[in-house]
């Protein structure tokens, strides 16, 4: 049996947590987008205002800039 690829993506905050999701496969825009929104809504239930306060930084990855992820920015 063939096991396919694992890849990891993760969020790291200034209070040290890690926020993960792990997926079976190649990361692309549709798993990246899944990623955000999880990540949004966590952050949605620990603190509403999250966004006040909140800087992205991501790499020059395509599926960060792709046009069906840009919308998820805002």
């Amino acid at each position: 049996m063939r096991v396919r690829g694992i890849n990891i993506i993760g969020a790291l905050t200034t209070d040290g947590e890690f926020l993960f999701t792990v997926n079976c496969g190649n990361t692309n825009s549709n798993t990246f987008g899944l990623f955000i929104m999880k990540l949004v809504s966590h952050l949605d239930q620990q603190d509403p205002d999250w966004r006040l306060r909140t800087v992205l930084m991501m790499d020059n990855a395509i599926f960060h800039r792709a046009k069906q992820t840009i919308p998820l920015y805002e």
